[in-house]
């Protein structure tokens, strides 16, 4: 909800905002476009964690489409995991999950890998006819529709071989969520929140996650963040200082653009 009077600041939480030039040309368009004195850009999981850390320490792990795991200590150090896409692993996310459910079932077709039943029900949620068909078929799309078929997988749970994939892929997430919280030095147990469709949504993948990561870093309750989205956004311009992955931009003319009393109190 949009309060009276002229806006002071817009917060973009934007996938791929990593790097602090890119930060600032997607800040600089922010700002032409918007007409605000300043700008604050950062990834849209760093808005995500901010929003419901702020300066606490703790983890968030996320397993969606992708997978990532970010953490602070009460000194304010921060780290980020994982998070680098398709062609370094990914793993621990729906699109790991699917892969490895997908490259299982090839084995079992090849018959160097155990008979399971991800054969037949992967070709099913796919709609094709044969195995082979979902070759083409996956290397036409795009990694969303890959990480799609990541339910398949959590549905043959009682099936061997899906186990494998299921227990494999958690495992990956919560020994990242480990490695964080040993490299922040984080007090037993580690505050924690889960974020991603495969972590909130699938009770057997957050089941074997929960079960590896209690012999790794004992956790409190878990969790899921109460901001997200364009409230976890909002929830940037609160915190002061910001955060080193928090960019601020601020307009040439961005003293012309203050309120008035802004402007006399800061001597413009």
């Amino acid at each position: 909800t949009r309060r009276s009077g002229p806006l002071k600041s817009v917060v973009a939480g934007i996938a791929g905002a990593g790097q602090a030039d890119h930060s600032e040309r997607i800040g600089r368009a922010l700002l032409s476009a918007v007409g605000t004195p300043r700008a604050l850009v950062t990834h849209d999981l760093a808005a995500l964690f901010y929003a419901n850390f702020g300066r606490k320490p703790g983890v968030l792990a996320i397993a969606g489409t992708g997978s990532s795991v970010m953490g602070q200590n009460a000194a304010a150090r921060f780290v980020r995991m994982g998070g680098r896409g398709p062609l370094f692993g990914d793993g621990g996310s729906a699109y790991g999950l699917a892969v490895a459910g997908l490259r299982a079932a090839a084995a079992a077709v090849d018959g160097t890998g155990p008979l399971t039943r991800l054969t037949e029900a992967l070709v099913a949620r796919a709609g094709v006819r044969a195995f082979e068909d979902l070759v083409p078929l996956l290397s036409q799309k795009g990694k969303r529709s890959v990480a799609a078929l990541a339910p398949t997988v959590t549905e043959c749970a009682d099936d061997a071989v899906a186990r494998t994939c299921i227990v494999g892929q958690a495992g990956i997430l919560a020994r990242l969520v480990a490695s964080a919280a040993a490299r922040l030095e984080l007090a037993h147990p580690v505050s924690l929140l889960l974020h991603g469709g495969l972590l909130t949504n699938s009770n057997v993948f957050r089941e074997a996650f929960t079960e590896q990561l209690a012999g790794l870093a004992p956790t409190a309750p878990l969790s899921t963040p109460v901001l997200d989205g364009h409230r976890a956004a909002f929830e940037l311009t609160r915190l002061n200082p910001l955060p080193q992955v928090v960019i601020e931009i601020f307009a040439t003319n961005a003293a012309a653009l203050l309120p008035t009393e802004e402007r006399i109190a800061g001597g413009g």
